[in-house]
């Protein structure tokens, strides 16, 4: 009963503290070349260097090598619904678009956190520097299981064995939400740089995955994330005919066209 009920308090907290945690560690050298293959004119690969403004943690860590005890996908508490684009945008300080270069994870106090290197080709609101390395934080990811015997001094697995302690981590999803991962090329709707706390430096998405569109390859259309269980999360209704908008996929200039229209 009591290994059931600490298993219990392990998940809950896990689910709800994602925003807590002490302030990163001391900034590292970035793993990844900090230029971008590009094509030019004549149709040759140039690279384009970019301006490292990221903010990496020493304490951070990849997830090669490791295996996964368990995968949870987090209830999302919808506190704040950012139903169409206009709404994320009024919300945002900045908005940009690039693409993700380098995935990495923190797991201070047990609270999973994503941080990824992006690479800004177009600012579209606010005042982040095109041609730049930016650092951005989700509030998913992986924790360690060392640091969950560490934090709460317990182990909230039966049969756990030393190596699965020192090698294993618990996946946390918002909603079942993808992870962001290298190459995604994304539209991003951003706060301000966080200048303190454990993401000092790094800027954070809006509502989680409602603040991310992400590119489809095949179609070539950018799109968000939505919760099987919430269908008709971007969702709005005419105010005259009162009849159901769905937000479709978008290209990038019709994302550009209605950004235009809101300014």
């Amino acid at each position: 009963m009591k290994k059931f009920l600490l298993l219990t308090l392990f998940i809950f907290l896990l689910g709800n503290t994602a925003a807590c945690g002490k302030q990163e560690g001391e900034p590292i050298s970035p793993p990844f070349d900090s230029g971008v293959v590009t094509e030019n004119a004549d149709n040759r690969e140039s690279v384009r260097e970019l301006i490292d403004n990221t903010a990496q943690f020493s304490n951070s860590f990849t997830v090669e090598g490791k295996t996964v005890i368990q995968n949870m996908a987090v209830a999302v508490d919808f506190g704040a619904i950012y139903p169409n684009l206009e709404s994320v945008y009024n919300r945002a300080a900045n908005v940009v678009v690039g693409e993700v270069m380098d995935v990495r994870y923190t797991d201070d106090e047990a609270a999973p956190r994503t941080i990824y290197t992006f690479a800004v080709s177009e600012t579209l609101k606010g005042d982040i520097v095109e041609n730049s390395l930016i650092s951005i934080s989700e509030s998913n990811g992986y924790v360690r299981m060392a640091t969950v015997v560490e934090v709460y001094g317990v182990i909230p697995y039966e049969g756990i064995t030393d190596d699965e302690i020192e090698n294993g981590v618990v996946l946390q999803s918002l909603g079942g939400a993808p992870l962001p991962k290298a190459g995604d090329q994304c539209v991003v709707f951003l706060g301000e740089q966080k200048q303190e706390g454990r993401i000092a430096g790094a800027y954070a998405v809006i509502g989680n995955f409602m603040g991310k569109y992400v590119l489809d390859q095949e179609t070539n259309l950018y799109s968000r994330f939505c919760p099987s269980e919430k269908p008709d999360l971007y969702t709005v209704y005419d105010p005259v005919t009162k009849a159901a908008i769905q937000e479709e996929p978008m290209s990038l200039s019709a994302i550009r066209e209605e950004i235009l229209s809101y300014q």
